[in-house]
């Protein structure tokens, strides 16, 4: 399995929604 760029590529993906999903949650919070 070469995988590298795929999975490089669904990691930033992951990391954007959670960094997205932590500012929703902050504003909820706010």
């Amino acid at each position: 399995m070469r995988d590298g760029g795929l999975t490089d590529r669904t990691r930033q993906r992951e990391i954007e929604r959670l960094s997205k999903s932590e500012e929703t949650s902050r504003q909820k919070e706010v």
